[in-house]
């Protein structure tokens, strides 16, 4: 999917109400026709990234400009938000997939039935677990699901990592990869390191307003992400300011 901010300006205020400018006059092309793969706005720490993303969900309107997917207007209907929040209380995956996709045989025979999903998500053998509130990587897999029980295309994830213990981040990190291969991805992230491990393409950004530091490609090869990495440090270490330090390692 080709996406496109065109001139886009969006701002948010603070939970003090002081309002920060995230994007003023911002426009950048990215995507392809490809619908797989997994593309990092890479920003720093409180740089309005959760105000990115629901912007690429359609959960918030810019304020000026356009936001386009393959040149016309988005369809956020196929398009999933997910996030680090807890969600979906006392809910199991099958109330989840009840509420989604009601009782409808031919939808729980589809590709995006119970059992197929719960697979996809890691989930198999524990569609009627009812989760902790507390359990971060339970509740991403949930949204995930959710994500495959309405059919999107575009699965847009905001900061994933945030809070998990070692098992749960390195399971986690292993599943949005592998959902990366059949649906395009766009991860919002301020760690140097994850956004190099994940992902296929990489936009550097500037503290806020942001503005385009350098776009990488990424193979697969270690070496290449190696190069990346060390591209990435020297270009923020080069700036004016102290950029490097607002941005995870």
């Amino acid at each position: 999917m080709k996406i496109k901010f065109d001139n886009l300006s969006l701002g948010f205020s603070n939970e003090l109400g002081n309002r920060r400018v995230v994007l003023q006059n911002f426009s950048l092309e990215f995507g392809s026709e490809k619908e797989t793969g997994i593309a990092t706005f890479l920003l720093p720490v409180n740089s309005g990234k959760s105000a990115l993303a629901k912007l690429l969900a359609g959960i918030i309107s810019p304020e000026a400009g356009a936001l386009k997917f393959n040149n016309s207007k988005p369809d956020f209907s196929k398009t999933a938000y997910i996030n680090c929040q807890k969600a979906f209380p006392g809910l199991s995956l099958k109330d989840l997939f009840e509420i989604t996709a009601g009782k409808s045989r031919e939808k729980r025979n589809s590709a995006n039935s119970l059992q197929e999903v719960a697979k996809k998500v890691g989930l198999d053998g524990y569609e009627e677990h009812i989760p902790s509130a507390n359990s971060l990587g339970y509740q991403i897999r949930m949204m995930l699901a959710l994500g495959f029980f309405n059919q999107a295309d575009l699965f847009v994830i905001d900061d994933p990592f945030i809070g998990l213990d070692k098992n749960n981040f390195s399971a986690i990190m292993d599943l949005i990869r592998e959902i990366g291969k059949e649906k395009q991805i766009i991860l919002i992230n301020s760690s140097i390191s994850h956004s190099v491990s994940i992902s296929d393409a990489i936009y550097l950004m500037s503290e806020p307003p942001v503005s385009l530091i350098e776009n990488f490609v990424l193979k697969d090869k270690i070496e290449e992400r190696g190069s990346a990495t060390d591209k990435i440090y020297k270009l923020l270490t080069g700036t004016k300011t102290d950029l490097f330090t607002q941005y995870l390692l």
